[in-house]
């Protein structure tokens, strides 16, 4: 199952998971995501007392724990989304 990020109000040109599908899209725990937020390693908002995650921040943190994305890893990633279709 491919699933697609959702467009919220808050900027209609981003998209943003909630922490249950952040966790299904990376294949992690929700925990996992609790923790690296504490820790301070993955970027998140919390309007509504709800955990928001935007697309580039769960890509740069799942290929380099916080960093942005290199050229390369840009280019594996849009390898990847192309071979889930």
């Amino acid at each position: 199952m491919k699933l697609k990020p959702r467009k919220l109000d808050m900027d209609e040109s981003q998209s943003w998971f909630t922490i249950k599908e952040a966790a299904e899209y990376l294949r992690v725990s929700e925990m996992t995501l609790r923790r690296a937020t504490a820790r301070g390693a993955l970027k998140y908002k919390r309007p509504a007392n709800k955990y928001l995650f935007h697309e580039t921040w769960l890509h740069s943190w799942i290929y380099g724990y916080g960093k942005k994305l290199s050229p390369t890893q840009q280019h594996e990633l849009q390898s990847l989304r192309g071979s889930q279709s």
